[in-house]
């Protein structure tokens, strides 16, 4: 049995590490450290020198995130379906779970619980909206790299809602003073995530039309071949 759960979890593992590849999701791995590194910033580190290190950080993830858009890559056949569905399907995921995770954890603090609450409502309503659009259309592949675009959304959303609950942590214990640089990152993630969502909610536009049939009024034909009566 423990050999069958084995061999499960490592294939799983691999599936992971190929929906990963650098290959396929150059920019990704920037985006998931660069989003981590951020947040670790935020303490530690002498208040007149902590815009020093958060703002390049910022300027890495705003533009990776600007090139993920312009990114290319082509998913071969039935590859590239599946690492969709896997992508749509991490974004709603991770939504329902910073939902819940983050509710629990900021406690009585409205701010964070509505910030964390409408950001988690609409990323899991568009990607609910994308796969039912999806269902039923084919898409170009090439127009964008819609795996890379889904987890860079998703990774933008947890950071967002981690740096929320901390700037609540933070806040409530009056012996730290990182507090500031949480709540200033997890607006910044926020407005990145949006940006994303925006771009999602726009292509969105192009999949889902609602077309409204006419009804035509029937016409008579100009030309009405007349029988004549023979002469008798």
């Amino acid at each position: 049995m423990s050999f069958a759960w084995t061999g499960s979890a490592a294939s799983f593992a691999t599936t992971i590490l190929s929906y990963f590849s650098p290959s396929k999701s150059p920019f990704y791995s920037v985006i998931a450290f660069g989003t981590i590194s951020l947040i670790l910033s935020c303490t530690q580190i002498t208040k007149n020198l902590w815009l020093w290190v958060a703002l390049p950080i910022f300027a890495v993830l705003a533009l990776c995130a600007a090139l993920s858009f312009k990114d290319r890559t082509i998913f071969e056949g039935d590859q590239g379906e599946d690492q969709l569905r896997f992508a749509r399907s991490f974004s709603i995921s991770s939504a329902l779970l910073t939902f819940v995770m983050t509710a629990k954890m900021v406690g009585a603090e409205e701010i964070a619980f509505w910030a964390n609450y409408c950001a988690c409502i609409a990323q899991i309503v568009v990607f609910l909206l994308y796969a039912w659009a999806r269902s039923g259309t084919l898409e170009q592949q090439r127009e964008l790299n819609f795996v890379q675009f889904a987890l860079i959304t998703a990774t933008f959303l947890i950071g967002a809602s981690t740096s929320n609950v901390l700037w609540v942590a933070t806040k409530l214990d009056s012996t730290k003073l990182d507090s500031q640089n949480y709540l200033v990152v997890s607006v910044a993630l926020y407005a990145l995530w949006l940006s994303m969502l925006l771009i999602w909610i726009k292509h969105l536009k192009k999949l889902i039309s609602i077309s409204i049939p006419r009804a035509e009024k029937s016409r008579k034909p100009n030309n009405i071949n007349k029988v004549k009566a023979p002469i008798i």
